[in-house]
């Protein structure tokens, strides 16, 4: 009888990128400090790994780490928060917003009021911010 054989399991070696997988890291996340059209890209990293390390690796392995590690990235800061409202419960706040009165424009306070549960706000401009103002008839 014939037994089904499996092939032999690979095994891992290291990647020619391990040594620059930190660097890589920290340009990365400088990245996040600078305006978005400065940041890197999958080949300019590739480029600065030539030219200033010497790297022996294809731009293809390093577009291939770079997308993981943004992906990576990205999962990590897209979190929230799933907020359950109860029939009834309201938001109250003030503001601040410049409005022409008479054809003057002033900085005028606003009160608003939202329902939550239902997606209904309710907006009203005041001359302050206090209850006199809130409860007035």
């Amino acid at each position: 009888m014939i037994s089904p054989r499996r092939p032999p399991a690979r095994k891992k070696r290291p990647s020619k990128l391990d040594p620059y997988k930190p660097l890589i890291r920290q340009w990365i996340e400088g990245d996040s400090t600078t305006w978005r059209k400065q940041r890197h890209t999958a080949k300019r990293i590739w480029q600065r790994l030539v030219e200033e390390c010497g790297a022996d690796v294809s731009a293809s392995t390093v577009g291939r780490y770079v997308k993981a590690l943004r992906a990576e990235n990205r999962a990590a800061s897209e979190r929230f928060l799933d907020l359950a409202w109860e029939p009834g419960e309201a938001q109250a706040d003030f503001g601040e917003a410049d409005f022409y009165v008479m054809g003057v424009r002033r900085r005028l306070s606003y009160f608003v009021l939202t329902f939550p549960y239902s997606n209904v706000g309710l907006a009203q401009v005041f001359p302050g911010e206090n209850a006199e103002c809130v409860c007035r008839p």
